[in-house]
C-alpha cells in the first residue's frame, strides 16, 4: 500500500506540447480533440514573434490522436500518449516540412506517413501505364 502511494506520487502530472512553426508570428493555434470524424476545440493559443507556441497538457487528458491547426487549411495531427511533445514545421507546408523533436510515437507515425506518401506517388505513376496494358 506504501509502494502504490509513492509510485502515484512520482506520476507526471502534466505534459507539454511545444510547437514552432516558422511564418507564423502573432497567430492563434487551437488544439482540437477527435471523436470519430468530429474534432472539438480542446485548447488554444497565441504564436509569439517567432511562431514559437506551447500547451500544458494535464496528465488526466486521454491519449488519442489531436489536431493542431492555425489558419483555414493549415493543421498537422498528433499522438498523445502521456509524453512531452516538441515539434518544428513551416506555416505553409506543416505536413511536409515538418520535424518532430520529442515524441516517439509522433516520429514513428510521421515517418510512416512520408513513407505512404511516397508509396502512392509510385502507385499514381504506374497506374497509367496498368490501365495501357
Amino acid at each position: 500500500m506504501l509502494l502504490m502511494g509513492t509510485l502515484y506520487g512520482f506520476s507526471q502530472t502534466s505534459f507539454t506540447l511545444d510547437g514552432r512553426s516558422v511564418n507564423l508570428p502573432a497567430t492563434s493555434v487551437y488544439l482540437l480533440s477527435y471523436y470519430g470524424e468530429r474534432t472539438s476545440l480542446f485548447d488554444s493559443t497565441t504564436t509569439d514573434a517567432t511562431g514559437a507556441f506551447r500547451f500544458t497538457l494535464p496528465g488526466s487528458l486521454a491519449t488519442g490522436l489531436y489536431k493542431l491547426q492555425w489558419g483555414k487549411d493549415q493543421s498537422i495531427d498528433l499522438i498523445f500518449n502521456k509524453e512531452n511533445i516538441a515539434f518544428r514545421t513551416v506555416a505553409d507546408h506543416p505536413a511536409d516540412s515538418l520535424t518532430i523533436l520529442s515524441s516517439v510515437e509522433n516520429s514513428l507515425y510521421y515517418t510512416y506517413m512520408q513513407i505512404d506518401r511516397n508509396n502512392q506517388m509510385k502507385l499514381e505513376l504506374l497506374q497509367p501505364v496498368v490501365d495501357y496494358y
